[in-house]
């Protein structure tokens, strides 16, 4: 597989995950609003979990140069 390919490829997980988390996090928002702190609680560490693989997956692309 060639390095385009790979960066594409990886360009494209990024930018799923990104949007996964958006919506995660309105989602934990619009708990908070229907004072469900709990599942808006979860939804934000979910949504945080999210955004440290989406970090991780840059740091590891960055390191392989």
């Amino acid at each position: 597989m060639s390095v385009g390919v790979f960066i594409f490829l990886r360009i494209i997980i990024v930018l799923v995950l990104l949007a996964i988390a958006g919506l995660v996090f309105a989602l934990s928002r619009k708990f908070f609003k229907e004072s469900r702190k709990g599942a808006g609680i979860g939804f934000s560490i979910f949504g945080l979990l999210i955004i440290s693989l989406i970090v991780q997956t840059i740091f590891n692309f960055s390191l392989m140069k």
